[in-house]
């Protein structure tokens, strides 16, 4: 009976050791393909904010302050929804990734935009 007890406990110990490796292993996969996805998120993101600073020079000291105004919120609602998309892909590979607002200018305009960062695994 202590025999097998043994045998048990050792099988189980072994199998511990043999599937760690491979769940580390898929964690560290997920984390690659959701850094890529971020990765890709904030330059899609960068690239909305330069085109929203070139398309709002045009208006500046023309006195088209409500276009401005509307291609700003254009702006906010594009990049929250590549973040919102993107946060919702890594959540499907049980990883956390979360906006940290930064400030950029929008004319003369200071706006509060979303790039992304894994937090958690």
């Amino acid at each position: 009976m202590k025999r097998n007890i043994s045998v048990i406990v050792l099988l189980i110990i072994l199998f511990s050791l043999l599937i760690t490796p491979m769940a580390v292993y898929a964690d560290e996969v997920n984390v690659d393909k959701v850094q890529h996805l971020v990765d890709k998120a904030n330059k899609d993101i960068d690239k909305e904010i330069l085109k929203a600073q070139k398309d709002v020079e045009k208006y500046i000291d023309k006195g088209f302050d409500d276009k401005i105004s509307k291609r700003i919120d254009d702006l906010i609602n594009v990049t929250n929804e590549i973040s919102n998309k993107t946060v919702e892909k890594a959540e499907k590979y049980d990883i956390k990734v979360e906006c940290e607002f930064i400030e950029v200018i929008i004319g003369d305009k200071p706006v509060f935009i979303d790039p992304l960062r894994i937090v958690g695994v």
